[in-house]
């Protein structure tokens, strides 16, 4: 494989994941790069569950995981992108971070649900979690529509207002476009 950037793209078979990697494939991607699919299961708490609900669980999260790499393997196979699928298990963020680095990632992005403050405090945010505890640069695609709903000529537009937090030398940068003119930041 020729030397290009490893994108990291955090997909869990969610809307919000769905947009991050059409994003990347729409407006990112360039000859040459590596894109690593990341995808961390739910984590349960096995402390006080029985060996048989264990191992139900256990063989539900096989389930989904093949689910969500089949998937993304269909979505991609027309599309000229070297690609690799990997499962971690774990807290998402933590192992969406330790990937990246492993992999000497130059971007990684991540979809985000829009949570609230409050809700976001209590039970904590993937990607808030990745923007502080990564030094590589971070694409975080918030809150949009579903690409396919979207007039064509409303597309950039939309898809650029409701973006994102980059972290660029340990500084994390917000770009708002709409109200008033923003600008591109090349990655």
């Amino acid at each position: 494989m020729a030397a290009g950037r490893v994108v990291v793209v955090a997909v869990d078979g969610s809307v919000h994941s769905d947009n991050a990697l059409k994003y990347y494939i729409d407006r990112v991607q360039i000859p040459g790069d590596k894109l690593l699919l990341v995808n961390v299961p739910e984590e349960y708490n096995f402390t006080d569950a029985s060996p048989g609900v264990i191992h139900e669980l256990l063989e539900k999260m096989k389930e989904k995981a093949s689910e969500v790499e089949k998937t993304y393997t269909d979505r991609l196979k027309d599309i000229s992108v070297d690609f690799q699928f990997r499962l971690v298990y774990g807290h998402p963020g933590e192992q969406i971070v330790k990937v990246a680095e492993e992999e000497k990632a130059s971007l990684v992005m991540v979809g985000s649900r829009g949570h609230g403050w409050l809700r976001r405090t209590i039970l904590g945010s993937v990607s808030n979690y990745v923007i502080h505890h990564t030094s590589i640069p971070v694409l975080l695609c918030k809150n949009m529509e579903p690409l396919e709903s979207l007039n064509p000529r409303k597309l950039t537009k939309v898809m650029l207002t409701k973006m994102l937090i980059c972290r660029v030398e340990n500084v994390n940068v917000g770009i708002q476009l709409g109200k008033r003119p923003g600008r591109f930041i090349d990655m």
